[in-house]
């Protein structure tokens, strides 16, 4: 009678180990099949909560900048000073991938002590001009898109020759437009060209040929004020066939 008391005890307590033991397995394989569902759920999350960012920043304050930051909203590093890569006004600025759903802050100051921000920049590609204190027609300090600026070029020809045709026309235009040199345009002589106001965004080809029969152009002409140079092939110093200083 002992011996199949102590056999019962014994089954038994071989049962309750078995069933522990399968519990424990059962939840440990649970949990980590959990855990790696939940790791590549975020992973993937997170993956496709960014977007590349990229801002063509144009100075219109009518002053120079001395400071201009982008960090977001909240932080107290305002990180790395942009003001330096301005150049004639415009900056490419490129920030990478940026979480999206967060606000970001475009902070600038000017020379005279004009301090502006925007808190509610997102990551994007976009165009932003800074906008002068007296250009304000609400609380808003910049606009997301292209400048206007005048696109009044004076032409000179120094090529030694007549130039038959002279044009300026939007890169990649199959319509060359007006042809300036119409009736022919001497040695020496000045045409002025005047498209009002235009986007910045826009490049320009300038292309003429002189009454020899030599073409020649250059097509990133900018939006801009600027006497023009028509030169010579023998006054070229490299690639490009004009020149904004005289030769």
């Amino acid at each position: 009678m002992k011996k199949r008391f102590l056999a019962m005890v014994v089954g038994m307590s071989m049962l309750a180990l078995t069933a522990c033991g399968s519990t424990a397995v059962t939840d440990s394989g649970s949990s980590a099949s959990a855990a790696a569902s939940t790791a590549g759920a975020e992973s993937s999350t997170a993956a496709a909560e960014t977007a590349e960012s990229v801002y063509e920043l144009y100075n219109r304050t009518g002053d120079d900048l001395t400071e201009v930051f982008i960090y977001e909203a909240g932080s107290s590093d305002k990180g790395e000073n942009l003001s330096d890569q301005f150049h004639g006004g415009h900056a490419h600025i490129d920030k990478g991938q940026l979480p999206t759903g967060v606000d970001f802050i475009l902070e600038f100051t000017t020379a005279g002590g004009y301090t502006a921000k925007f808190e509610t920049l997102h990551a994007e590609v976009a165009p932003i001009t800074l906008l002068a204190e007296d250009a304000l027609t609400g609380p808003t300090v910049i606009a997301f898109q292209y400048p206007v600026e005048p696109a009044q070029y004076e032409v000179h020809n120094r090529t030694g020759e007549a130039v038959t045709e002279l044009y300026i026309y939007e890169v990649g235009s199959a319509d060359k437009g007006t042809n300036f040199a119409d009736g022919g345009m001497d040695a020496d002589a000045k045409v002025d060209i005047d498209y009002g106001d235009q986007s910045v965004e826009i490049k320009y080809t300038i292309e003429y040929t002189t009454e020899s029969g030599r073409n020649a152009q250059f097509d990133t002409l900018s939006v801009e004020v600027a006497p023009i140079y028509l030169l010579s092939e023998d006054a070229m110093t490299g690639a490009s066939p004009i020149s904004f200083m005289e030769p």
